[in-house]
This record gives C-alpha cells, sequence and structure tokens, in this order.
C-alpha cells in the first residue's frame, strides 16, 4: 500500500531488457467514449515489455487522446 507495483518490480526484479513501441491508431467506439473523441480519430499508442533475460516479466499499453505528444530529453 505504499509503493506501486511498478516500484516494487524494479526494486525486487530489475528487468534485463526493455522493448518500447510507439504507433498510431484508430479510436475504437469504446476508446472514442473513454478519452471523449471521435470514432476512427487518431489516437497516440506506446507499448512497453520488460525482460529477465529471455522472459517477460511485465507488458503495459498506453493510449493518448488526439494531440498528446511526448518528448524526452538525455540526462
Amino acid at each position: 500500500s505504499r509503493e506501486s507495483a511498478n516500484e516494487w518490480l524494479i526494486r525486487n526484479r530489475p528487468y534485463s531488457d526493455c522493448k518500447v513501441k510507439f504507433r498510431a491508431k484508430n479510436a475504437t467506439p469504446e476508446e472514442a467514449r473513454i478519452l471523449a473523441t471521435d470514432i476512427n480519430d487518431a489516437l497516440f499508442v506506446m507499448e512497453r515489455t520488460t525482460w529477465i533475460n529471455d522472459k517477460p516479466i511485465t507488458m503495459v499499453q498506453a493510449i493518448g487522446s488526439p494531440g498528446y505528444q511526448m518528448s524526452t530529453k538525455a540526462a
């Protein structure tokens, strides 16, 4: 109850590899309803899978509403 599942995983099961994919897709009726947009509007999709050696341990798919942007900055 004090930390997220992701924080626990990083501390207890650090991953050895990470794969991230970015893509676009058209909104389904359910996605359009949830994101308050129109059916078939373009949505931003990010999928991430983490691995310990050859075994996947997490997979997440995040979908952003129209106009969502992601940027990165090198540390």
